[in-house]
């Protein structure tokens, strides 16, 4: 049989298949692809494994294999999470597209997926990302990664077509390349078109799409926006940051208020850095496609944007709203991560709460159609 994870008074109603979830694979980490490029998530147990779950999970042969058309392929579907075998202990995955890399405590940095590298052609891994120094951080774009080293330098390799792994580089970046112009880095975020790096001094600077920034063409590293920055979050089409203060700023493509401002009657608009109303207190922000979520210090959760799959809870019209709205059912959540239609959440009890879209799994409760407007536990089979 296979247990569902108790906590927070969900839905926790079950299915046959796999096996009991043991106390030692509570979840302490989550990732998803917040930008629309991926169909599965990840999550780091306590006993330092990786799972994931969702559509075309890459590195896992034994995945059901269902048969409508994903890219030409058949889909593989894991609607509950999978270890992912062949990775050391590990303390931080990250994985957008098909494509998913790992960071092991001896600061190396493992990938696996459809390739894994650049200079791979099949579907494989985990591999050891060869050319880098000590990582202490990763972080996943749409067809590229990025790694912060010990020492604070960004690091980054694979699709370069709008300049996010190097600027004035090939299409293509086969190898780790350390990315000059920057001085000693703090954190660094890969996006979809686009790579940003914070400060040890809060301040943002970020390469790739100038568009992205209201900027005319590919971007050297530059500085942008406001100082005091604490985090930030790259989405489909619009970026959120977190300042010192616990404010949320956003800005970029706006579709149903997904940025904090009143949308346009007429679909996308480009909107300037507005401060997301109702929400204080900010320790983190996550930025989906029409949507967008945020995490209070306190373990509450607010989001606002579209509704459509449920992103903003089943008391809110379908339009959505551009104000920050409680997730009432959540509480003494630590992490927090959108993906394009939904969104995920960590309790402090290890249990790891999903909602939203569920037709590509990325539910991980067994549902493959329609949407759960309330949080989900996701079931691991051991």
């Amino acid at each position: 049989m296979l247990l569902g994870l108790v906590g927070c008074g969900f839905d926790t109603s079950l299915d046959d298949g796999g096996t009991p979830l043991r106390e030692f694979e509570l979840l302490k980490a989550v990732s998803l692809g917040e930008f629309g490029a991926s169909n599965y998530a990840c999550a780091v147990s306590s006993s330092d494994s990786v799972y994931c779950w969702g559509t075309y999970q890459p590195g896992r042969e034994d995945w059901p294999v269902d048969s409508s058309a994903h890219y030409g392929q058949e889909r593989q579907r894991a609607t509950r999470a999978l270890r992912v075998n062949g990775l050391p202990s590990i303390k931080q995955v990250a994985q957008a597209d098909s494509r998913a890399c790992a960071l092991d405590y001896g600061g190396r940095v493992w990938c696996w997926g459809d390739p894994p590298m650049p200079s791979e052609t099949d579907i494989g891994g985990p591999l050891m990302v060869d050319g880098l120094p000590s990582i202490s951080q990763i972080s996943a774009g749409v067809k590229h990664h990025c790694a912060l080293d010990d020492g604070g330098s960004v690091w980054c390799w694979g699709d370069n077509n709008h300049g996010q792994v190097v600027p004035n580089g090939p299409k293509t970046v086969f190898a780790p390349t350390v990315v000059k112009g920057l001085e000693p880095m703090a954190q660094v975020t890969a996006g979809p078109y686009e790579t940003c790096a914070i400060t040890h001094g809060d301040t943002l600077w970020c390469w790739g799409a100038g568009g992205r920034f209201g900027l005319s063409g590919p971007l050297s590293p530059t500085e942008v926006g406001t100082a005091n920055v604490a985090s930030i979050s790259l989405g489909a089409i619009h970026q959120c940051i977190t300042t010192g203060s616990g404010s949320v700023i956003c800005w970029g493509g706006d579709l149903n208020g997904a940025t904090g401002a009143m949308p346009a009657a007429d679909g996308i608009s480009f909107v300037e850095p507005t401060v997301v109303q109702g929400l204080d207190d900010a320790a983190a922000v996550s930025a989906g496609e029409a949507h967008s979520c945020a995490l209070q210090a306190a373990g509450r959760v607010y989001c606002w944007g579209g509704n459509e799959a449920g992103q903003l809870g089943p008391s809110v019209p379908d339009a959505g709203t551009h104000l920050a709205t409680l997730r009432e059912e959540l509480s003494n959540i630590i992490e927090l991560q959108s993906e394009p239609m939904g969104a995920c959440a960590l309790h402090d009890d290890g249990t790891v709460w999903c909602w939203g879209a569920a037709d590509i799994g990325l539910l991980g409760n067994g549902m493959t159609k329609g949407s759960s407007p309330r949080p989900v536990a996701v079931q691991i089979v051991e």
